[in-house]
């Protein structure tokens, strides 16, 4: 059976399925904006400990992740990049 086209009727879950996927997308641009992170800093030869690649990792939070982007081009220390 192909669902491709098939209309929802319901408006809750209408409303779920759309919430359902901004949360997805978010999630997928969170991780290639953590991967970014972890790709300035190995390009620039900063050593990440696994402590500090699974806090970049489990972020989710887009605005955070950005800063990041920035402070990894010039930090010294991979855990420069995390303090505010």
């Amino acid at each position: 059976m192909n669902f491709s086209n098939y209309k929802f009727k319901s408006e809750i879950f209408k409303r779920q399925l759309a919430e359902a996927l901004e949360l997805a997308v978010g999630q997928e641009a969170a991780k290639v904006k953590a991967r970014a992170v972890l790709a300035v800093l190995s390009a620039r030869d900063v050593r990440v400990s696994s402590a500090v690649r699974a806090r970049i990792l489990s972020c989710l939070d887009l605005a955070v992740l950005d800063r990041w982007i920035h402070r990894a081009a010039t930090a010294s220390d991979a855990e420069d990049v995390l303090h505010e």
